[in-house]
């Protein structure tokens, strides 16, 4: 590896690492700076994985037709195969559904309460586009390869960790330290 990015990279981190901390110092008595409100804890949302399957998918239900409601029946073999094919009596159907009611209209009041009170009860969501591949090996610890796409747009770039980014595989949604 060169050493000019391995030197930029330790720079920003340490500068990141000095800036974080002037941010969250607490004033002395006589500043005139005021007092910054401590972050909240970092939590997961949901639950997270733990390996087990998930439960079976119920039977699907199969579809029987009476020998009475088959009008003519045709057998082709094909690759070691029988394909049936059956002309059958119409089904008679369900009505259709009624549709859908409309959305409401960005203008209608109500609407507007419902969407202000939801934004007071659920932080502010943003979407972090983070994908990893980790290497395994017989004598060394895993390497993770991370890649990161930033949502706004804009060039996308990979870095290296000695994190196992395989133990958090299935955090679909988190809250940070800033709410």
């Amino acid at each position: 590896m060169k050493l000019l990015p391995l030197l930029l990279v330790s720079a920003i981190v340490l500068a990141a690492s000095v800036r974080s901390q002037e941010e969250n110092a607490v004033p002395s008595e006589g500043s005139a700076v005021a007092p910054v409100a401590l972050p909240v804890a970092a939590r997961i949302i949901g639950n997270i994985p733990d390996g087990t399957p998930p439960p079976p998918q119920p039977p699907k239900p199969v579809f029987v037709v009476p020998a009475r409601d088959i009008l003519a029946s045709t057998t082709h073999q094909q690759g070691g195969r029988t394909i049936t094919i059956r002309k059958i009596k119409p089904i008679a159907l369900p009505p259709p559904p009624d549709p859908a009611p409309q959305p409401l209209a960005a203008a209608d009041p109500a609407f507007q309460a419902r969407l202000a009170e939801f934004k007071e009860s659920h932080p502010n969501s943003g979407m972090l586009m983070l994908g990893a591949t980790v290497y395994r090996f017989t004598d060394s610890p895993p390497r993770t390869l991370v890649r990161y796409w930033p949502v706004g747009g804009g060039e996308s770039f990979a870095f290296w960790s000695s994190a196992d980014f395989s133990l958090i595989s299935g955090i679909y949604s988190f809250v940070a330290t800033d709410g």
